[in-house]
């Protein structure tokens, strides 16, 4: 089981923490029925005394994670009404809307932890949206951990679904900035994300903005032939070519300042 456990997290393209061999072996016969939605098996499982309703894997998944990483809204809720705890820490899978509306009724709080960036692994925007319509703060959540701002994160990560849903209900300003002074439009660009690109394109991106280092989207999408041919068909200044260090420096510093002011 565990095996067949490894080989099905590796062919989903799960990060390797989902996959090694320590993570697989810890998965119990109810950890799979949650996980496949098999509601009956999971009820037999919990009666037969045998296992715990919130025991966990080696990296702390529980019985109720998995129901609601599968998108199975009557296990999950069998699960709670046995004692899951709801303060979940994985949003992983696709859209969950129903499993998120089922564990807010339970309890769980959608400012509780960094929910709204957990759904972002997936590109949940079901669950996103979910979560902000029960409460959950953008730009709060966006202040966990370590995060950039979830509308930064969303770009550089190729989130589409959550990054069209964001500009598409007004929840973000499309030039935000993170600390490098970057908006998502250089983040799309340099992580070569070319739907995002796109998406930000078409919301209104400024082409042309700079970050404090004087840099273009179009810069960060060097060695990107796709990229670089988009943003020069949506407008992007070619950057010059064939000029020293110094003059190229210098045009940018001249470029920053008449942007900026």
């Amino acid at each position: 089981m565990a095996t067949a456990n490894q080989i099905r997290q590796y062919w989903m393209g799960r990060n390797s923490n989902y996959w090694n061999a320590g993570e697989c072996s810890s998965f119990s016969a109810l950890h799979h029925a949650s996980r496949h939605g098999l509601e009956r098996a999971v009820i037999r499982l919990l009666d037969s005394g045998a296992y715990g309703v919130n025991e966990l894997t080696s990296m702390g998944s529980t019985p109720v994670i998995h129901a609601a990483a599968g998108g199975h809204v009557l296990t999950a809720r069998s699960l709670l009404a046995r004692g899951a705890n709801p303060y979940l820490r994985n949003w992983y899978g696709d859209d969950k809307a129903a499993i998120v509306c089922e564990l807010v009724r339970w309890g769980m709080d959608p400012n509780g932890d960094s929910y709204l960036a957990c759904a972002l692994d997936g590109d949940s925007a079901g669950a996103f949206a979910a979560l902000v319509e029960l409460g959950a703060d953008i730009a709060a959540q966006s202040a966990f951990k370590t995060h950039d701002h979830l509308f930064i994160t969303a770009a550089l990560w190729g989130c589409d679904e959550i990054l069209a849903l964001m500009l598409k209900q007004g929840w973000v300003d499309i030039e935000l900035r993170n600390a490098e002074g970057r908006t998502a439009l250089h983040c799309a660009a340099a992580a070569a994300n070319l739907t995002s690109v796109r998406i930000l394109l078409g919301a209104g991106a400024d082409i042309g903005a700079m970050d404090d280092g004087g840099r273009t989207a179009l810069e960060f999408a060097e060695g990107n032939k796709s990229i670089t041919r988009l943003l020069l068909d949506s407008g992007a200044t070619p950057i010059p070519q064939g000029l020293d260090d110094w003059t190229l420096s210098h045009i940018k510093v001249n470029n920053l300042i008449s942007w900026r002011f």
